[in-house]
C-alpha cells in the first residue's frame, strides 16, 4: 500500500524546555527510518539543530519575514504557509504548501486567492480540518472530487474534534489520498501514527510500503525526551454552582455568592450520583457488595454520564 506519511509533531507539539538537540536529531532519524516521507519543522527546531538529518524531506512552517531568510540557508522541500498568514506577504523562493480548512464549494476560490497573494507558487495543499464521520463510499467520493478539482498533491490532516481522526485517516487511505499527516506523541488534536499503523496491520493486515516498525518504536521512545505530555484538566465533581463574584456577610463573616452561575453538568452529575446511592442503600445487600456498587457509581457511571450525555460529546453515527 502506497501512502505518503507526514509527521507534524515538531510543530504541533510543545517542546520540553530542556529538550536536547541530540534527542531531536535522533527523533527525526527514527522517523526517516520508519518510512515517514516528510517532517514538518519550525524556527524552534532550526535554533536547536545546526544540521538537519538526511534521508527525510522537510516542510518548514513559515510565519514571518524572518523565516524567509532561514529558508534561503536550508534545503527544504516546502514552505508551509497557513491561509491566515497570507496577508503577511511571506514570499519564499521555494515551493509552497498552503494549509487551509476545507470549505465545501469555496476551496477552489480560496486556493485561487492564495495563489494571487503568493505569486502562483503553490505546489501542494494541506486540508487541516475535522472532516466529520463519513462512510467509506462517501470518503471515496470526497477524495475523488478533490483530486479531480485540484491538480496538485493534497495532504490531509484530520483534526480529532469528535474522536474521528483515526477513522478518517483509515478511510482516506482506502480512498486513494496522496498524503496524510500524523503525530507520534499523543497530541489530542490530531491522529496518532502508532494507532494508525497498528490498526492497518492488526485489523486489516496491511503493511504500508517502505514502513519500518523499529523506526517508529525509536521515534516513540525519543518523543518522551522531547515533548511535554498533555495533562487533562481536573474535573470538579459535586459542585452545584460556581459563583462569579462573592461578598462577606457583615454579621457572620461568611463568604456569600452574589451571582451564582449554575452549572447543569455538575449539578446533574451530583443528582445522578445521589439518586443511585440512595437506591443502593435501600436494597438488602451485604456490605462488600454494596461498597463495590457504590464505587462503580462513583468512578464509572458518573464519568460515562458526564462525557457522553451531559457534555454533549456523543454525536452518534451517520447512516
Amino acid at each position: 500500500m502506497k501512502i505518503v506519511l507526514t509527521d507534524i509533531s515538531l510543530c504541533a507539539g510543545e517542546l520540553l524546555p530542556d529538550a536536547k538537540a541530540v534527542d531531536i536529531y535522533k527523533y527525526i532519524k527514527s522517523l526517516a527510518s520508519a518510512g515517514v516521507r516528510y517532517a514538518e519543522i519550525d524556527q524552534r527546531i532550526i535554533q536547536k539543530l545546526r544540521k538537519l538529518p538526511q534521508g527525510i524531506g522537510y516542510i518548514y512552517r513559515a510565519t514571518s519575514h524572518e523565516d524567509v531568510e532561514i529558508i534561503k540557508n536550508h534545503k527544504f522541500n516546502y514552505a508551509l504557509i497557513k491561509y491566515s498568514d497570507l496577508f503577511k506577504n511571506i514570499r519564499p523562493d521555494i515551493p509552497v504548501m498552503l494549509e487551509m480548512p476545507y470549505v465545501e464549494r469555496a476551496y477552489r476560490q480560496m486556493l485561487g486567492f492564495a495563489q494571487s497573494r503568493l505569486g502562483g507558487r503553490i505546489t501542494a495543499v494541506r486540508f487541516c480540518d475535522d472532516f466529520g464521520y463519513k462512510t467509506l463510499g462517501e470518503m471515496r467520493r470526497f477524495v475523488t472530487k478533490i483530486r479531480n478539482t485540484i491538480p496538485i498533491p493534497v495532504d490531509f490532516c484530520p483534526i480529532n474534534s469528535h474522536k474521528t481522526a483515526l477513522d478518517c485517516a483509515l478511510k482516506l487511505t482506502f480512498s486513494g489520498a496522496d498524503c496524510i499527516s500524523f503525530t507520534v506523541p499523543h497530541i489530542s488534536r490530531f491522529a496518532y501514527l502508532e494507532e494508525y499503523i497498528m490498526t492497518l496491520m492488526g485489523a486489516y493486515r496491511i503493511h504500508p510500503e517502505r514502513f519500518n516498525s523499529a523506526g517508529l518504536l525509536g521515534a516513540s521512545i525519543y518523543s518522551y525526551n522531547i515533548f511535554c505530555e498533555e495533562e487533562e484538566s481536573p474535573r470538579e465533581i459535586n459542585v452545584p454552582y460556581r459563583s462569579i463574584s462573592t461578598s462577606v456577610n457583615a454579621d457572620t463573616g461568611e463568604t456569600v455568592p452574589l451571582m451564582p452561575n449554575f452549572r447543569p453538568v455538575d449539578l446533574g452529575s451530583a443528582e445522578y450520583k445521589s439518586a443511585l446511592e440512595k437506591m443502593i442503600s435501600r436494597t438488602e445487600l451485604d456490605e462488600e457488595t454494596s461498597d463495590a456498587l457504590i464505587d462503580a457509581v462513583k468512578y464509572f457511571d458518573i464519568d460515562l454520564c458526564s462525557d457522553s450525555v451531559l457534555y454533549g460529546r456523543h454525536k452518534g453515527l451517520k447512516n
